[in-house]
């Protein structure tokens, strides 16, 4: 499936990748703009969290301009995808409730959160099983040479909720299968 966008431009790009050729589509932005197409939390939900995931939303984006490089994959900034933030157009400002969302945006417009006067990098999950890690312990490998003041293992309380639809989930697999997917 694909998404609708009812803002900026579209532009294809041909790029060369080993020995063949490519297409990727980039979808140049507005920042504001591209929050009310951001797809990471369903517009229903209560009206403070809508705020906090777009100050979050807006804080992980400027965060992500600011200290990283033109990703060469896409030639963009920022992906549609989880890599980044999921990005799903006019879909989401235009679906159920997207009004809802666009007011979150709009009341939070410029907000961001920041640590000893820096854009802090906001790295945030839909469901996190009632607890965060580190952020040294979950991309370098417990090296405390990466922690980060903001990052910490905390744990969440709010995450058992009935509105959490990821709270419980079960997945079968046989002893091969489990065995296959626990190997080094």
């Amino acid at each position: 499936g694909g998404a609708s966008y009812d803002r900026g431009h579209l532009e294809f790009q041909l790029y060369r990748r080993g020995g063949s050729w490519n297409q990727r589509l980039v979808l140049p932005i507005d920042l504001e703009q591209y929050l009310y197409g951001l797809g990471e939390m369903p517009s229903s939900w209560p009206a403070a969290a809508l705020r906090a995931q777009a100050v979050a939303g807006r804080t992980f984006a400027t965060s992500k301009v600011k200290r990283s490089a033109r990703n060469a994959q896409c030639d963009c900034d920022i992906s549609d995808g989880t890599n980044d933030q999921v990005y799903v157009g006019a879909d989401k400002e235009h679906g159920v409730d997207g009004n809802r969302w666009v007011g979150a945006v709009n009341d939070t417009r410029g907000q961001v959160v920041t640590h000893d006067g820096s854009v802090i990098q906001a790295f945030y999950a839909a469901s996190d099983g009632g607890h965060s890690d580190a952020v040294e312990d979950v991309w370098h490998g417990g090296n405390d040479a990466y922690a980060v003041p903001y990052l910490k293992a905390e744990c969440d309380p709010g995450e058992d909720t009935a509105a959490n639809p990821w709270t419980d989930w079960q997945k079968s697999y046989s002893a091969g299968e489990l065995t296959s997917r626990l190997a080094p």
